[in-house]
């Protein structure tokens, strides 16, 4: 259904997220024919609680709720870079060295003095039974986003099994595992 702007530029109007699309932060942009757009950011948060008492698991339904600020406390990891072009990146290749038992939540995140912000650009996740943890890289897919040249964002890693482990390349170390140096 198209959106008709005011005469003073607003849009109003509903929109539905659909199903299977992960919670999270996402831009939602307004374009119109002539170049002119307006964008805005929605966060929806799903919860999902367990309970096990005698074998038996009980799981609450997902409920997803518009936020304008969310605070959590956690210890991601994060790993910062810049485009030299801009790009729509719809993914990226991890390589895995332990899986764990719980799922892994791959997020592009905007940043600031060179850290992560709360601010998600992109999100996906994967279950445990889809990583590759044989040397071959895992695939983390997301619904594309845009990214500028020249502006610093981070991947950013979170999980809630502490023996899920990727592996970490450094410039100019030597990686014993491929017997080469890291050049780029």
């Amino acid at each position: 259904m198209p959106l008709i702007a005011d005469s003073t530029g607003k849009i109003k109007g509903k929109f539905t997220v659909p199903a299977n699309v992960p919670a999270g932060t996402k831009l939602v942009q307004f374009i119109d024919n002539q170049g002119s757009y307006g964008e805005a950011t929605y966060t929806g948060r799903g919860i999902i609680t367990t309970e096990e008492r005698r074998g038996v698991t009980v799981i609450t339904d997902i409920q997803r709720n518009e936020t304008t600020v969310v605070l959590t406390r956690f210890d991601p990891l994060a790993q910062t870079f810049t485009l030299s072009e801009s790009h729509h990146i719809g993914g990226i290749d991890l390589w895995v060295s332990n899986r764990g038992a719980k799922r892994v939540i791959v997020q592009i995140r905007d940043t600031s003095l060179g850290m992560p912000i709360q601010t998600v650009l992109a999100e996906g996740d994967i279950m445990p039974a889809s990583i590759n943890v044989n040397g071959t890289a895992t695939r983390m897919t997301w619904q594309s986003v845009w990214l500028e040249a020249g502006h610093e964002y981070a991947i950013v890693l979170l999980t809630d099994d502490s023996d899920a482990a990727v592996r970490v390349a450094e410039l100019s170390k030597y990686d014993a595992t491929h017997a080469i140096w890291v050049t780029s």
